[in-house]
């Protein structure tokens, strides 16, 4: 049986990356320093669901989406994004409008480091 999940997060910037994520998206909060530069984040409200960041001075981002989060208003978070100035380094990509396909509605954004992630709303 699963029991949580965790994503390994890599970044050249642990500070600017915790911005991201917990202050500018306010989807997630701090879960722990572990030191050399490795944290942990989780979810607002699912603590089983983190992030594991590790600060790299030699990393390099995938232009793949690396992970997507399942949220239940994606119209509210797209219109607080929208024109959202990120002093992280962040940004949405998806700035003009909410893409839809036959399952849900997503936007994509990527973090301080460039990896590429989507928030989504399913039609369930």
């Amino acid at each position: 049986m699963i029991t949580g999940f965790e994503i390994s997060l890599y970044c050249r910037d642990l500070k600017k990356t915790l911005q991201f994520y917990i202050e500018e998206l306010n989807l997630f909060q701090f879960g722990n320093d572990f030191g050399n530069g490795q944290c942990s984040i989780f979810a607002e409200g699912n603590p089983k669901f983190t992030l594991f960041i590790s600060a790299q001075e030699f990393y390099k981002s995938s232009q793949h989406i690396i992970f997507s989060i399942n949220v239940d208003n994606i119209e509210a978070l797209h219109k607080k994004y929208r024109g959202m100035k990120f002093n992280s380094g962040g940004d949405l990509i998806s700035e003009d409008r909410v893409f839809e396909y036959p399952v849900g509605r997503n936007i994509t954004l990527k973090d301080p480091a460039n990896n590429l992630f989507i928030i989504q709303q399913n039609f369930s």
